[in-house]
């Protein structure tokens, strides 16, 4: 394309440029520091874009970056780290932006959309019952039916997050970024931990793990509970942000 040939060129003459005459460090931080802004300016415009738009100008400025990088800006300083990390945010977004975009592609805009809403209700009705059952005394048999919902709202995050693993390019990298804020979250810990003062309660509600069988990792469970409710809660808190700002 016309426009990649004239980047091309550019390219090339910058390069040639810097080769003949090495700019002072004063002038690359300039330079720097105006890719950092621009990368965080493409984070901002991209908010309330159309995946297929977000992800085809993440991809360019992600791209430009990588150039930068590897050609440009090779000192081993703080604003190289700090670009750095900026392109990690270019190429995390990007691969977000084209997951949506297969997302929907796939099911549809509006289910995806919907899908969306639900995942998001959920979180602050499990967010809800958490906080009940931290500061309110309830009977045996709400906490139950607490356990119950909490399941089956972990059925639907459990369900959206393997959708989306399944559909996902660079699987193990997504893995990564996700499974703290996304997959520890979504484990039913009040279904599976519910009960442990006792090895019979541990029979009730049709448990999904068999505690019984295993008495030292349920002791070691019931000694962790509180640490795992705890960040679990956060990440359910930081999940539900990163949504509201998507």
């Amino acid at each position: 394309a016309p426009v990649d040939e004239l980047i091309a060129e550019l390219q090339s003459a910058l390069q040639s440029r810097v080769a003949e005459s090495t700019p002072n460090d004063k002038v690359l931080d300039e330079w720097t520091r105006s890719i950092i802004d621009q990368c965080e300016s493409t984070l901002t415009a991209i908010d309330d874009q159309e995946p297929s738009k977000a992800a085809a100008q993440l991809a360019f400025v992600t791209e430009l970056t990588d150039w930068y990088l590897k050609n440009i800006e090779t000192r081993r300083q703080s604003l190289r780290k700090t670009l750095k990390r900026r392109q990690r945010r270019l190429k995390a977004e990007l691969q977000e932006r084209r997951l949506q975009e297969r997302i929907e592609s796939r099911l549809g805009r509006r289910f995806t959309a919907g899908l969306e809403r639900v995942v998001l209700l959920l979180i602050c009705v499990v967010l809800v019952l958490m906080v009940l059952e931290w500061t309110v005394t309830l009977s045996a048999e709400t906490l139950f039916w607490f356990s119950v919902i909490d399941a089956a709202a972990c059925v639907v995050f459990l369900t959206e997050f393997f959708l989306k693993l399944w559909l996902v390019e660079k699987r193990l990298s997504w893995f990564g970024r996700h499974v703290l804020i996304d997959f520890v979250p979504s484990i039913p810990i009040g279904l599976l931990t519910a009960g442990l003062a006792s090895e019979a309660d541990l029979l009730r509600a049709g448990r999904a793990i068999r505690f019984a069988r295993l008495p030292r990792f349920a002791r070691y469970i019931r000694v962790l509970r509180p640490a795992v409710r705890i960040a679990r809660a956060l990440g359910l808190a930081a999940r539900g942000l990163d949504r509201l700002v998507r």
